[in-house]
């Protein structure tokens, strides 16, 4: 009977999957217990063809589908409306999975019914040295640009932080419940449509009462591109993480009170920028940085206010 269902959403990345989807094939769990979907988001490139290639001598079950709709959350949800698993796990592309991961997982879920979510450590796979000053943006241990995550070596229950969405797990039946993956990691064009995926899964689960667990035998390695540790590729993700800090102020506070106090806290941005960059490795980079996280802050009020279907889509219940 199958448990898990790893969804592993995809986009132009078919070169990255000669190493995915190999290490989980070479899971410890039994092959009967566990689903490989992939979900190819709309790719342009082999992955079809890689995929039937690589998934030729499978042991466990898999299936492949094609998801037109442009956006990472579209796939995660695809996943999980097809699921036969108990249980989902998110698995990106461009991970290298322990052969422990599936089952460090699997049992956390089995030890306590009230445990809802459950994630493990993510570790950098660098293709060279990074430049000093990426961080000034994470540490050694946590960065959220190249999203790898170590909490420590111990077992822990999180009351307050989060795990990242390439080493995440969660009940099925309760990922419907909470309305599913929400908006997250569309193409630059659709940035504004961005929200906060797997964090807001992570909220509603605790809300409803479930434990969040940080399982460190559930390990990962995380592809990390050296090459994007340029400003270009930083404000982009910024830009983002302000779009997604928006999204969670209309929620909470509604279309005007939200609007406010996102315009006078980007306005505070720019005020104490200098105090920001202060000891920075490159306090230009960190100048231009806060200036583009102020400037969208501002530019996405202004789209919410002026598009009603915008803030509509900000606000909907599931976005299964």
């Amino acid at each position: 009977m199958v448990r898990l269902s790893v969804i592993v959403p995809t986009y132009n990345r078919a070169r990255f999957l000669f190493k995915s989807l190999p290490s989980f094939l070479g899971q410890s769990l039994d092959p009967s217990l566990f689903e490989i979907l992939l979900v190819d988001n709309n790719s342009s490139d082999d992955t079809r063809q890689v995929t039937q290639e690589l998934m030729r001598e499978a042991r466990c079950a898999w299936r492949y589908m094609f998801e037109p709709r442009q956006g990472l959350h579209h796939a995660r949800n695809r996943g999980i409306l097809e699921a036969q698993g108990d249980i989902v796990v998110f698995g990106d592309d461009d991970i290298v999975a322990g052969a422990g991961w599936l089952t460090a997982l699997l049992r956390e879920f089995d030890s306590d019914p009230r445990v809802g979510v459950v994630g493990g450590k993510i570790l950098p796979l660098w293709d060279r040295p990074p430049d000093p000053w990426i961080y000034d943006y994470g540490s050694d241990k946590i960065h959220p640009v190249f999203a790898y995550l170590d909490y420590g070596d111990e077992r822990a229950e999180l009351e307050r932080q989060y795990l990242f969405g390439c080493n995440f797990a969660i009940r099925r039946m309760l990922a419907v419940t909470v309305g599913g993956s929400f908006p997250d990691t569309f193409p630059k064009r659709l940035r504004h449509l961005s929200g906060t995926g797997e964090c807001a899964m992570t909220d509603r689960a605790r809300e409803r009462g479930y434990k969040v667990v940080y399982a460190p035998a559930a390990l990962v390695h995380h592809h990390a591109d050296a090459s994007r540790a340029s400003l270009a590729y930083f404000m982009e993700r910024y830009r983002r993480w302000a779009v997604e800090e928006a999204f969670i102020q209309f929620r909470q506070h509604g279309r005007g009170p939200a609007a406010l106090r996102l315009v006078h806290g980007a306005l505070l941005r720019l005020a104490l920028l200098p105090k920001a960059c202060r000891g920075k490795r490159r306090p230009a980079y960190c100048a231009a940085i806060e200036a583009a996280v102020s400037l969208e802050m501002i530019m996405h009020v202004l789209r919410v206010l002026t598009r009603p279907a915008l803030f509509r889509h900000i606000v909907q219940e599931s976005y299964l």
